[in-house]
C-alpha cells in the first residue's frame, strides 16, 4: 500500500499544492489573536478555484491550531479562537466538502464546538449548527455543480460520523 502524501503547508502554498492526499490547515495563535482571516480565507478559496481541486481535495483537509498547547482551556473556550473560526466560517462555506471528517470525525466535532463557542453543547445546538453547515454546503454545491443526492449524502454521512 503506498504511503499517503501528507503535506502540512502554509496558507500561501495551498494554491500551488497539487495532488496531496491530505492538506493540513495550520492556524497559528498569532493569526487568531490578530483576528485576521484573510490569509487563511484566500488559501481556502484557492481550493475551490478549479474543478480538479474541488474534486481532488474533497474530505482531505484537516485543521491544526498551533500555539495553545500550554493553555489549560479547550480551544472552544478561547474567545479569540471562537471569533476567528466563526468569522472564517461566515466567509467560506465549504467545510463539509473539504474537512476530512470521514478520516477523523473529531475534525467536524472541533469545528462545531468552535462555532458553538461557550454555548451549551446540547444535541439541539449541534443539530442547529449542522443545519447551518448543511445550508452552506448546499450553497457551495450549487456553485460547484454537486448533485442534490451528493449534497444530501454528504450531510447524512457527516451527521452519522458525529454519532459514531
Amino acid at each position: 500500500m503506498p504511503t499517503p502524501d501528507v503535506r502540512v503547508v502554509d496558507h500561501s502554498e495551498f494554491p500551488a499544492t497539487t495532488g496531496a492526499d491530505l492538506l493540513a490547515l495550520l492556524v497559528t495563535r498569532a493569526e487568531i489573536e490578530s483576528g485576521q482571516i484573510s490569509k487563511a480565507l484566500s488559501s481556502l478559496i484557492a481550493l475551490t478555484d478549479e474543478v480538479d481541486k474541488v474534486q481532488h481535495y474533497r474530505r482531505r483537509l484537516v485543521l491544526f491550531v498551533h500555539g495553545y498547547d500550554h493553555d489549560p482551556r479547550e480551544l472552544y473556550q478561547i474567545p479569540e479562537a471562537v471569533s476567528w473560526f466563526r468569522s472564517l466560517a461566515r466567509e467560506w462555506n465549504a467545510w463539509i466538502h473539504y474537512l476530512a471528517w470521514d478520516l477523523d470525525p473529531t475534525q467536524l466535532a472541533i469545528l462545531i464546538r468552535l462555532l458553538l463557542g461557550n454555548e451549551a453543547f446540547t444535541e439541539a445546538a449541534v443539530l442547529r449548527t449542522l443545519a447551518g453547515l448543511a445550508e452552506a454546503h448546499a450553497r457551495f454545491g450549487s456553485v460547484h455543480a454537486l448533485s442534490e443526492d451528493q449534497i444530501r449524502t454528504d450531510m447524512e454521512e457527516a451527521t452519522a460520523a458525529l454519532y459514531v
